[in-house]
């Protein structure tokens, strides 16, 4: 084969001496080059490309987890009213269930009201007594202020007026007995004195419950706050009034 000649960018070829010249177009090899030259550019691009995004994301990590305050070791808090009788009786209803929520001032269970309806009956008529006994002995006090000595002596004014303050006091004695019976009376509806859910409830009608002795839990839902645990080397960026964002885990 003869050498190819070259003219205006197309190869002409000879097969031999005495053949006749053929037209060979050199732009699919160029083309070939150029492609070549492309691919190989791009692939350093991307290549660098990777690179920097994996330094960022080096960066990014080692900042994270090195410089910036976030923690594991956190647990969520809140507070719970323990709700305890200030009377003690039967309970004979119980109005909430277990995990319910409640508004303050709701109903949680009520004890027995009858004996306690009773006593503020009895004190109540107590009052009327001392009140009428009040009157007479203030009036007879009164008439014998108003006797001249010849008819009563100061001895006797004295008793009288004795006897109305003594009456005065039991009078006064049986209202204060009367608001201790009502207040335990309306203490036998036991309420719930936040807002939040019932929790680990085990009470149950014809419980006997005791004064004092806690028998339903109520969780405060207005109180709920987060502790963490800082490592002091993330402390210096933690700020007050900074916003944050807890994930929970369990």
């Amino acid at each position: 084969m003869s050498p190819a000649a070259t003219r205006d960018g197309i190869n002409l070829c000879a097969e031999s001496e005495n053949e006749t010249w053929r037209v060979v177009d050199a732009e699919p090899m160029l083309h070939d080059e150029v492609r070549r030259i492309f691919v190989s550019a791009c692939r350093r691009v991307a290549t660098f490309i990777l690179v920097l995004i994996a330094i960022f994301i080096s960066l990014v990590a080692w900042h994270y987890y090195v410089t910036a305050p976030w923690t594991r070791n956190g647990s969520v808090r809140v507070q719970v009213a323990n709700v305890a009788p200030q009377i003690s009786g039967k309970i004979v209803s119980v109005q909430v269930a277990d995990n319910q929520f409640v508004h303050r001032g709701d109903v949680l269970y009520v004890i027995d009201p009858f004996d306690f309806d009773i006593a503020v009956r009895t004190t109540r008529s107590l009052v009327e007594q001392r009140a009428a006994d009040l009157e007479v002995k203030q009036a007879e006090a009164a008439r014998r202020q108003n006797l001249s000595s010849l008819a009563t002596t100061p001895e006797q004014q004295q008793i009288y007026a004795g006897s109305a303050a003594e009456a005065r006091a039991a009078y006064d004695a049986a209202q204060h007995q009367l608001a201790q019976a009502e207040l335990n009376l309306r203490r036998t509806k036991v309420l719930s004195p936040v807002d939040g859910y019932v929790t680990n409830l085990l009470l149950r009608a014809g419980d006997y419950a005791v004064a004092g002795a806690i028998n339903i839990s109520v969780i405060d839902t207005n109180s709920f706050w987060i502790d963490g645990y800082f490592e002091e080397t993330k402390m210096a960026r933690v700020c007050i009034g900074e916003r944050l964002e807890a994930h929970l885990m369990g």
